[in-house]
């Protein structure tokens, strides 16, 4: 019996570290951008202070980027699969939770999520997120632009990061 034992605990770790591996590899490239970044060319105290962070949970099902001054209150962004489907939520601190899609991946260097569906936006002509996207230049340098409709019109800005972990 207890042999038995023993054999399922070691199958079950086995099979835990290859899911959770396996998971983790399926991101569209986002899996290397696990760390803390910090703006390229910070001017103010504000940016010099503002950092993203990536880290996985959930047995690496899902990618958590927290965004924002350490000092602040964040907002979050979470990546998971629905099926072969990559999605991301954004918990916005305007407290709307906008869903993107990622699109195909057409190209090894960027990533582009557009627009699903949003919970909790009280008014269509409220800020919210319609879309992202990731160009990945090395493994310490990317940038990330987000793209927000504000009173019916586009507004977007562009982040350059660079590692500092």
């Amino acid at each position: 019996m207890r042999i038995l034992v023993l054999i399922l605990s070691v199958l079950i770790t086995i099979v835990s570290g290859f899911t959770s591996a396996q998971t983790t590899a399926d991101f569209n490239g986002l899996e290397a951008i696990e760390g803390n970044w910090k703006l390229v060319n910070a001017t103010t105290e504000h940016e010099r202070n503002f950092r993203l962070r990536y880290h996985f949970i959930a047995r690496n099902s899902a990618l958590v980027e927290v965004y924002g001054d350490p000092a602040k209150q964040t907002t979050e962004t979470i990546f998971h699969r629905n099926g072969k489907t990559l999605l991301a939520t954004h918990y916005c601190a305007r407290g709307n939770q906008p869903r993107l899609q990622a699109g195909e991946k057409n190209d090894a260097n960027s990533l582009q999520f557009t627009f699903l569906d949003i919970t909790n936006l009280a008014n269509k002509k409220d800020p919210h997120m319609v879309r992202m996207k990731f160009r990945f230049i090395d493994k310490d340098h990317f940038e990330k632009e987000e793209t927000y409709m504000v009173d019916g019109q586009e507004q977007t800005s562009l982040m350059s990061l660079q590692r500092v972990d």
